[in-house]
């Protein structure tokens, strides 16, 4: 797979001891950006979350990223490490991403988001996690994007978000 394709993200926001592999049932269709009603973690597929603004905006900025990054990080870091810990259970996968989430929409630099866009984030920390992206302590490096591709989590939150960042990864 080329570095190019591999950099083309919708920016990566994983833990400092990294995500992993994605949940097929972690989101819910709809948000107050993108399609559908409800939105956040839990329930169906996200689909297109984050083409609105201010969620669009955060998204391209990486200001979202970052703060899902801090909230792994921080915050929800207990709850992550069960991902990479033994076989984490769907509830452990839900309450990763729910944490995230709700920790992402509680955050003052994304003022404004989305519980449907910050439910991406959740989902796309808990992916990284189970998948075991050890590699993203540093989310813009060409070994998490790997990674996070290989693994079909950044498939899902590309998806999920509707808005694809660009970057180039460092090495």
């Amino acid at each position: 797979m080329s570095k190019a394709i591999l950099c083309k993200l919708l920016g990566l926001f994983v833990l400092s001891v990294a995500v992993a592999a994605c949940s097929s049932d972690s989101g819910s269709n709809g948000g107050s950006s993108g399609s559908g009603g409800g939105g956040g973690a839990g329930g169906g597929e996200l689909v297109d979350q984050c083409v609105n603004e201010p969620d669009k905006g955060y998204v391209e900025s990486g200001t979202i990223h970052e703060a899902a990054r801090a909230c792994g990080a921080g915050e929800c870091l207990e709850i992550v490490v069960k991902l990479f810990t033994g076989t984490p259970t769907d509830e452990d996968i839900e309450a990763a991403a729910t944490c995230i989430t709700e920790c992402v929409l509680a955050d003052s630099n994304v003022d404004g988001v989305s519980e449907g866009c910050a439910g991406c984030f959740g989902i796309q920390g808990s992916c990284g996690a189970v998948a075991g992206c050890l590699e993203c302590s540093n989310p813009d490096s060409c070994k998490c994007v790997e990674c996070l591709d290989d693994s079909g989590c950044q498939a899902e939150v590309d998806a999920c978000t509707g808005v694809i960042r660009e970057f180039e990864c460092t090495p």
